[in-house]
Protein backbone atom coordinates (compact mmCIF):
# COMPACT_ATOMS: atom_id res chain seq x y z
CA UNK A 1 0.00 0.00 0.00
CA UNK A 2 2.89 2.41 -0.24
CA UNK A 3 2.02 3.67 -3.64
CA UNK A 4 -1.33 4.55 -2.71
CA UNK A 5 -0.79 6.83 0.17
CA UNK A 6 1.67 9.11 -2.25
CA UNK A 7 -0.35 8.68 -5.15
CA UNK A 8 -3.27 10.05 -3.07
CA UNK A 9 -1.58 12.74 -2.36
CA UNK A 10 -0.90 13.51 -6.32
CA UNK A 11 -3.72 11.88 -8.52
CA UNK A 12 -5.56 15.56 -8.28
CA UNK A 13 -2.04 17.60 -8.50
CA UNK A 14 -3.25 18.58 -12.55
CA UNK A 15 -6.36 20.32 -11.16
CA UNK A 16 -4.61 23.54 -9.34
CA UNK A 17 -2.23 23.50 -12.58
CA UNK A 18 -4.57 23.66 -14.58
CA UNK A 19 -6.83 26.79 -12.72
CA UNK A 20 -3.90 28.61 -12.90
CA UNK A 21 -3.27 28.53 -16.56
CA UNK A 22 -7.06 28.32 -17.39
CA UNK A 23 -8.85 31.34 -16.03
CA UNK A 24 -12.15 29.78 -16.52
CA UNK A 25 -11.24 26.63 -15.18
CA UNK A 26 -13.11 26.97 -11.83
CA UNK A 27 -16.27 27.62 -14.30
CA UNK A 28 -14.94 24.61 -15.72
CA UNK A 29 -14.88 22.62 -12.19
CA UNK A 30 -17.87 23.93 -11.05
CA UNK A 31 -20.03 22.94 -14.02
CA UNK A 32 -18.63 19.29 -13.43
CA UNK A 33 -19.38 18.89 -10.32
CA UNK A 34 -22.97 19.93 -11.14
CA UNK A 35 -23.22 17.15 -14.11
CA UNK A 36 -23.85 13.87 -12.61
CA UNK A 37 -23.55 12.32 -16.20
CA UNK A 38 -20.15 13.66 -17.24
CA UNK A 39 -16.96 13.22 -15.77
CA UNK A 40 -14.46 16.30 -14.57
CA UNK A 41 -12.29 14.85 -17.26
CA UNK A 42 -15.24 15.13 -20.44
CA UNK A 43 -16.03 18.58 -19.14
CA UNK A 44 -11.66 19.62 -19.32
CA UNK A 45 -11.73 17.71 -22.81
CA UNK A 46 -14.52 19.51 -24.09
CA UNK A 47 -13.14 22.50 -22.89
CA UNK A 48 -9.20 22.33 -23.10
CA UNK A 49 -8.31 19.21 -25.17
CA UNK A 50 -6.23 17.93 -22.25
CA UNK A 51 -7.60 17.14 -18.63
CA UNK A 52 -6.02 17.18 -14.84
CA UNK A 53 -4.91 13.35 -15.16
CA UNK A 54 -1.99 14.52 -17.79
CA UNK A 55 -1.53 17.59 -16.86
CA UNK A 56 -0.72 15.46 -13.42
CA UNK A 57 1.08 12.80 -15.21
CA UNK A 58 3.39 15.22 -16.28
CA UNK A 59 3.68 17.13 -12.87
CA UNK A 60 4.54 13.76 -11.44
CA UNK A 61 7.26 12.78 -13.90
CA UNK A 62 8.74 16.28 -13.62
CA UNK A 63 8.95 15.60 -9.59
CA UNK A 64 10.64 12.56 -10.38
CA UNK A 65 7.62 10.27 -9.31
CA UNK A 66 8.01 6.35 -9.93
CA UNK A 67 6.94 5.68 -13.00
CA UNK A 68 4.21 3.43 -11.58
CA UNK A 69 2.70 6.16 -9.52
CA UNK A 70 2.72 8.26 -12.97
CA UNK A 71 0.92 5.61 -14.70
CA UNK A 72 -2.01 5.73 -11.99
CA UNK A 73 -2.20 9.44 -12.09
CA UNK A 74 -2.27 9.15 -15.18
CA UNK A 75 -5.31 6.51 -16.05
CA UNK A 76 -7.08 7.14 -12.65
CA UNK A 77 -10.32 7.83 -14.65
CA UNK A 78 -9.44 5.50 -17.01
CA UNK A 79 -12.45 2.71 -16.99
CA UNK A 80 -10.34 -0.23 -18.74
CA UNK A 81 -7.50 -0.08 -16.38
CA UNK A 82 -8.86 -2.75 -14.30
CA UNK A 83 -9.27 -4.92 -17.11
CA UNK A 84 -5.58 -4.99 -17.87
CA UNK A 85 -3.06 -7.18 -15.81
CA UNK A 86 -1.41 -4.85 -13.50
CA UNK A 87 0.63 -5.08 -10.42
CA UNK A 88 -2.27 -6.32 -7.23
CA UNK A 89 -0.28 -3.24 -5.59
CA UNK A 90 -1.25 -0.88 -8.01
CA UNK A 91 -4.96 -2.39 -8.86
CA UNK A 92 -5.80 -2.10 -4.99
CA UNK A 93 -4.40 1.17 -5.11
CA UNK A 94 -6.83 2.33 -7.57
CA UNK A 95 -9.79 0.54 -6.28
CA UNK A 96 -9.59 1.95 -2.70
CA UNK A 97 -8.98 6.00 -4.31
CA UNK A 98 -12.17 4.75 -6.16
CA UNK A 99 -13.95 3.99 -3.43
CA UNK A 100 -12.81 6.65 -1.26
CA UNK A 101 -13.85 8.96 -4.59
CA UNK A 102 -17.41 7.99 -4.38
CA UNK A 103 -17.85 7.85 -0.53
CA UNK A 104 -16.60 11.92 -0.82
CA UNK A 105 -18.81 12.13 -4.15
CA UNK A 106 -21.68 10.43 -2.46
CA UNK A 107 -21.11 12.54 0.84
CA UNK A 108 -21.28 16.50 -0.81
CA UNK A 109 -23.63 15.75 -3.98
CA UNK A 110 -25.81 12.90 -2.74
CA UNK A 111 -25.10 10.96 -5.80
CA UNK A 112 -22.54 8.21 -6.68
CA UNK A 113 -19.51 9.29 -8.50
CA UNK A 114 -19.75 9.12 -12.90
CA UNK A 115 -17.19 6.58 -12.40
CA UNK A 116 -19.08 4.55 -9.80
CA UNK A 117 -21.25 2.30 -11.24
CA UNK A 118 -18.80 1.23 -14.01
CA UNK A 119 -16.63 0.13 -11.36
CA UNK A 120 -18.03 -0.69 -8.15
CA UNK A 121 -18.31 -4.32 -8.51
CA UNK A 122 -14.73 -4.52 -9.67
CA UNK A 123 -13.64 -2.14 -7.20
CA UNK A 124 -15.21 -4.25 -4.49
CA UNK A 125 -14.14 -7.40 -5.84
CA UNK A 126 -10.07 -6.44 -5.89
CA UNK A 127 -10.62 -4.88 -2.16
CA UNK A 128 -12.49 -8.23 -1.36
CA UNK A 129 -15.53 -6.52 0.07
CA UNK A 130 -19.23 -7.20 -0.47
CA UNK A 131 -22.06 -4.44 -0.81
CA UNK A 132 -22.67 -4.93 2.67
CA UNK A 133 -19.01 -3.98 4.03
CA UNK A 134 -19.07 -1.07 1.40
CA UNK A 135 -22.26 -0.35 2.93
CA UNK A 136 -20.47 -0.36 6.54
CA UNK A 137 -17.13 1.47 5.35
CA UNK A 138 -19.62 4.16 3.68
CA UNK A 139 -21.26 4.78 6.87
CA UNK A 140 -18.02 5.17 9.71
CA UNK A 141 -16.87 7.39 6.78
CA UNK A 142 -20.21 9.76 6.46
CA UNK A 143 -20.63 9.68 10.21
CA UNK A 144 -16.74 10.77 10.56
CA UNK A 145 -17.49 13.44 8.06
CA UNK A 146 -19.84 14.60 9.80
CA UNK A 147 -18.30 14.99 13.09
CA UNK A 148 -15.09 16.19 11.94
Amino acid sequence: MRIYIFWELFHDAGIPAMAMNYNDYVKVLGAANRDYDMTLVEHEEQHYRTNHAVVGFYLGSQWNLPKSMCNLILRHHDRTMFDERNDPEILMSLAALKMAENIVHTHKRFVASPDWPYMKATVLAVLELDDDDYQDIKEDAEDYLLHH
